[in-house]
C-alpha cells in the first residue's frame, strides 16, 4: 500500500485536477467540425454538409467518395463511390439533395463480368 505524506498528497490533487481539467479545456477551445481539407460541398445547411473527395479505393485514380458530414458531431460517412475501372466495373451518383440532416442522392452500380 502506497502511504502519501504531505507534499505527495498536493502533488497528488495537482495532477488530478489538471487530468480533469485538460479534457474540458480540449473540448471547449476544439468544437466539431465537417470541414475536410481538399473537398468540393455538394450540399450544406445547418445540421449538415454533403462533399466530395478524391478517392482511388476501386482503382481509379480519378475515383470521387460522397460524403455526409453531421455538423453537431462532426461525424462524417460514406455515403457512395463513383469510379470506373475501366474493365468491368463502375458506379456513379448524381442528384444529392440535403434536406435537415437527411441526404438523398441517385445512385447506381455496373458490373458486366457475367
Amino acid at each position: 500500500m502506497l502511504k502519501l505524506t504531505g507534499l505527495g498528497v498536493a502533488f497528488a490533487l495537482a495532477a488530478l485536477a489538471a487530468l480533469g481539467a485538460s479534457p474540458a479545456v480540449a473540448a471547449n477551445s476544439k468544437s466539431p467540425t465537417c470541414k475536410r481539407s481538399k473537398s468540393s460541398t455538394v450540399a450544406e445547411n445547418r445540421s449538415a454538409r454533403v462533399f466530395t473527395r478524391r478517392d482511388a479505393r476501386h482503382g481509379d485514380p480519378h475515383g470521387t467518395a460522397l460524403v455526409g458530414c453531421w455538423k453537431k458531431s462532426g461525424r462524417a460517412r460514406r455515403l457512395a463511390d463513383a469510379f470506373d475501372d475501366e474493365y468491368v466495373t463502375s458506379a456513379a451518383f448524381d442528384l444529392v439533395g440535403l434536406r435537415g440532416r437527411f441526404v438523398a442522392f441517385y445512385g447506381e452500380s455496373v458490373d458486366v463480368s457475367c
